[in-house]
């Protein structure tokens, strides 16, 4: 009687997770049981983002991988940071790439992560800046 979802995490480590999906109580923190609540920001990038943008934010942008999906930006160069703004960086983020006219690969992370966390995951993008080559 219960549904579960499985979050893949990155590439590079065994990072990924099986979560159980429970209603919402009042008693809970925030009205969640939800143990993701309490990852930092850094976690849920590598468990939700990493798999395809890597740990250190670099992307795939030299070639097409073998699962058939576009290149992914280098989050440490200063050109993508310059790219885009963080109100279009969270709209990516919550309502998918077909919001923003990419592609539908980058799914929405409404409901898995609040409109303050996406915030936060766009503050954590910046911080891949001027970690890459120019």
């Amino acid at each position: 009687g219960e549904l579960f979802v499985t979050v893949l995490g990155s590439k590079t480590g065994a990072d990924g997770q099986v979560q159980v999906i429970r209603p919402r109580t009042s008693d809970s923190p925030n009205g969640s049981q939800n143990a993701l609540a309490s990852l930092s920001v850094a976690d849920k990038y590598i468990m939700v983002c990493a798999r395809c943008h890597g740990d250190d934010g670099r992307g795939m942008l030299d070639t097409e991988s073998a699962d058939g999906m576009p290149p992914r930006p280098d989050f440490r160069t200063s050109e993508w940071q310059l790219l885009r703004d963080d109100a279009w960086l969270a709209t990516v983020i919550l309502d998918g790439g077909t919001a923003v006219e990419l592609t539908a690969h980058m799914p929405p992370w409404r409901g898995f992560l609040s409109e303050e966390e996406a915030a936060d995951m766009v503050a954590h993008l910046r911080g891949f800046n001027g970690n890459g080559s120019e």
